[in-house]
């Protein structure tokens, strides 16, 4: 074993001791990669402390890279989708399953029936209005208004949506593998429960089936915030109850933008404004509890005014389907002030959005 490389691979290593933590930084610190090197992931640097044993520092660029794995989600032709479909059809084909993900987790057919029609209707809309537009314009109003034109339109009384297809599983997953992975076993095990044949004869996961999984894991997503005080160290009952008030006021919000008339009203993130604020030095451990238990999501980009970076906050989106929401979003944000999402937290008060709503970082190009 003369010339053996050792790689360790440490996941989840801010849940590491601190004594822990200065060892393994010292041993990334020493920089001799030609017998062993290490990969540790962490969910955010605000748990991790990067200080040795000697009470020095390892620097990034210096003694570590820092790979930033959760990207902001884009759909199934993103390369997330695309790591997500390939991932999901190696496992199928260890069944011999060789068909693709589209064709194993089909589309409600009526939900199909339902979105061709707002795609025609909100078309002719803006056609009405604009004669003149151009194929792109028309693009972007039926991308931007259809799907919420759908939820729109849906009886407040009726059940929930029919939750199905292989994209709506990969944006569930708000960019996390094991949250696209929760909803297909649990799909698989019901499929299996069904049925009096062997694993040989699935060959798709009916939308009905599908439907049930995911909202099942939505309603213990929800369930679980219930238990935030039991399982997550630190979290105090009262920082439970914040925490739940903050995730109800958030659906409350952007089912309002969704039924509103707001450019972007599929807009299912957000940004916090008055990051030096005395209600934003509150939140901010409420926040982490909400990372910790992955019930949030924060990604770091440039803003678009003036370039500095700027953390954006998705809530899970698994959490969505249990109150009859659209998992498909824009790629936009919505402006939250500090202290209204303080009052939100605090007090239950109803959230509402700064008037500008911020667009992303990055362009986005393709279109349903």
């Amino acid at each position: 074993m003369r010339d053996t490389h050792f790689m360790f691979m440490l996941d989840d290593a801010h849940d590491l001791n601190d004594f822990q933590k200065r060892i393994v930084n010292s041993w990334i610190a020493y920089r001799d990669h030609s017998n062993y090197s290490f990969k540790v992931a962490i969910t955010s640097e605000k748990e991790y402390s990067f200080t040795t044993a000697s009470g020095g520092s390892i620097i990034e660029d210096h003694d570590f890279t820092k790979v930033e794995r959760e990207n902001p989600l884009r759909n199934s032709r993103s390369d997330f989708g695309k790591m997500a479909k390939d991932i999901i059809e190696r496992r199928l084909k260890l069944y011999d399953i060789g068909i693709s993900c589209e064709d194993f987790f089909p589309v409600n057919p009526n939900m199909v029936k339902d979105l061709e029609e707002a795609k025609r209707i909100v078309k002719n809309e803006y056609l009405t209005l604009y004669p003149n537009a151009t194929q792109k314009q028309l693009n972007d109003y039926v991308y931007k208004y259809h799907r919420a034109y759908y939820f729109k339109k849906r009886d407040s009384k009726a059940n929930l949506p029919p939750y199905s297809g292989f994209e709506l599983i990969v944006q569930l997953s708000t960019g996390v593998i094991r949250n696209l992975l929760a909803p297909c076993y649990e799909m698989f095990e019901i499929f299996l429960s069904n049925q009096q044949g062997g694993k040989s004869n699935i060959r798709e996961i009916s939308p009905t089936i599908q439907t049930e999984a995911i909202k099942s894991i939505s309603r213990r997503k929800w369930e679980s915030i219930e238990h935030l005080h039991r399982n997550i160290e630190g979290c105090s009952e009262n920082d439970k109850n914040c925490i739940l008030n903050i995730f109800n006021n958030l659906m409350t919000l952007f089912r309002d933008r969704l039924q509103s008339n707001s450019s972007e009203p599929r807009a299912i993130k957000f940004i916090i404004t008055e990051q030096k604020s005395e209600a934003m030095r509150k939140l901010e451990p409420l926040l982490l509890i909400a990372q910790k238990a992955q019930l949030l999501y924060v990604r770091t980009g440039r803003g678009k005014d003036d370039g500095k970076h700027t953390s954006y906050y998705e809530p899970n989106r698994l959490l969505l389907p249990d109150r009859g929401l659209d998992p498909i979003g824009q790629h936009s944000e919505i402006s939250i002030k500090a202290n209204d999402l303080w009052a939100a937290a605090s007090k239950n008060k109803r959230l509402k959005e700064e008037s500008q709503l911020l667009q992303p970082p990055t362009l986005f190009d393709n279109y349903d």
